[in-house]
Order: structure tokens, then C-alpha cells, then sequence
């Protein structure tokens, strides 16, 4: 039986962003339940495969700043700004990921959350 997860598509991949694991009935429940919970809509539910990238962490603009482009945000990831934790109040910069990264992906969401950049 296949297990399936959530996903978000960067560019032409796509990157699991969720570490639940489930039978197909009980993951399109939770995966309602998380889209509820403030998870976009962009995200979709897809057959987990082995050796595939796997973001522990999702991060959005902090502070009402949104991006229309992945160079806009860059910039800004690369100077320092802050970016907060999705589904939490922490917030995170590049010095932050660099210092205590344990992921092999993050994801920053951008442009309402409707697109997102992969960041390894």
C-alpha cells in the first residue's frame, strides 16, 4: 500500500513539505485539516518516493512583506532580514538556518504564498 504526503512544486520538482506519512484516505483528511490550519493552497498530496527532498523547514516574509519575484527575496534572504516560521511565531534569517540547519531543504514561500524558492 501507498503512503502519501504533502508537497509543494519549486521550479520543475516537487518538495515534500511534511514529515506525516499516510494511507491515501487518512492523508486526504489530514491534508484538508492542514490546509485549514493555514497551509496553502499551492501545496498538493502525492505517493512518497524514496530518496526524495524532504524541507523540514517552510518559511514566509516576516513583518508584511511579500515578494513578486524569487531575486527580490534573495536579496533580502541574503542580507539578514527575518523570515517567519510557517504554523509558528519564530522567526528565522540566513544566519539562523546557517547556524542550526539539520535539513537537507528549506522553502521560502513568496508572492502570497502562491509560489515558493528551494534553498539548500
Amino acid at each position: 500500500m501507498s503512503t502519501y504526503s504533502l508537497y509543494w512544486k519549486i521550479d520543475t520538482r516537487f518538495v515534500r513539505i511534511s514529515s506525516i506519512a499516510l494511507p491515501k484516505a487518512q492523508a486526504v483528511r489530514t491534508f484538508q485539516s492542514m490546509l485549514l490550519g493555514g497551509l496553502h493552497l499551492g501545496a498538493c498530496l502525492r505517493p512518497i518516493k524514496h530518496g526524495e527532498l524532504y524541507a523540514k523547514l517552510i518559511l514566509v516574509p516576516a513583518m508584511n512583506r511579500d515578494y513578486e519575484d524569487a531575486a527580490s527575496l534573495l536579496e533580502d534572504w541574503n542580507a539578514g532580514k527575518d523570515f517567519k516560521v510557517i504554523g509558528r511565531t519564530t522567526m528565522c534569517n540566513k544566519a539562523d538556518y546557517e547556524r542550526y540547519n539539520d535539513s537537507n531543504c528549506l522553502v521560502i514561500l513568496y508572492k502570497s504564498q502562491t509560489k515558493g524558492i528551494r534553498i539548500q
